[in-house]
């Protein structure tokens, strides 16, 4: 799949009542969709868009089941996005 369709799915939409639909609605582990928000993430970074990726990081490691392999290096990945943005 390319990355710009990853982007494109894995963005945040919102429905009539001001909810989160589609997959960043989810609210329980998903290590496939974790990887592709995560994906989406790495891209919006190399495009200079860090309010986004930090935004995806932070849904990619939510969604990341707490014993993946891939959870630290998000959770690392996710604070250098924040920090770009002069979060902590």
């Amino acid at each position: 799949m390319a990355i710009s369709r990853r982007v494109r799915g894995a963005t945040v939409g919102l429905d009539a009542q001001g909810q989160r639909e589609g997959p960043l609605a989810a609210d329980a582990p998903d290590a496939a969709l974790a990887s592709t928000i995560a994906a989406a993430a790495h891209a919006a970074s190399g495009r200079g868009a860090w309010q986004t990726a930090a935004e995806l990081g932070e849904h990619s490691l939510r969604l990341t089941p707490r014993h993946d392999p891939e959870r630290p290096k998000r959770a690392g990945w996710w604070s250098k996005a924040k920090a770009a943005l002069g979060g902590s």
